[in-house]
């Protein structure tokens, strides 16, 4: 019996696609991309940082990733170690992350 299903393999490899989507487009300044990787109702939620910062929609996200990355000569994100949970839904994911960037 196999382990997982046709189904469940084809939403990780659709969930790391969208992980490595993510990175790349902020390299490639892709922003078309970067948009495709998120939900119309997305809520970003950066209080627990400290930051006070909350984003609503896939738009108001992209632009402030946009505004933050602009100016930059380059970044280089490294994103490693995708770990899908597939028991329930949603599918719950960990990963290793590192992003670098260059000040222009």
């Amino acid at each position: 019996m196999a382990k997982y299903t046709t189904e469940q393999l084809s939403g990780r490899a659709e969930i790391s696609d969208v992980l490595n989507n993510y990175g790349m487009s902020i390299d490639f300044k892709d922003y078309d991309l970067l948009r495709s990787c998120f939900v119309d109702d997305v809520a970003v939620n950066f209080t627990s940082l400290g930051e006070g910062f909350v984003f609503k929609g896939g738009d108001e996200w992209t632009a402030k990733i946009r505004d933050l990355t602009e100016g930059l000569d380059a970044t280089q994100h490294i994103i490693t170690n995708h770990d899908h949970k597939l028991d329930g839904n949603p599918t719950i994911f960990e990963k290793g992350a590192q992003r670098l960037k260059k000040a222009s």
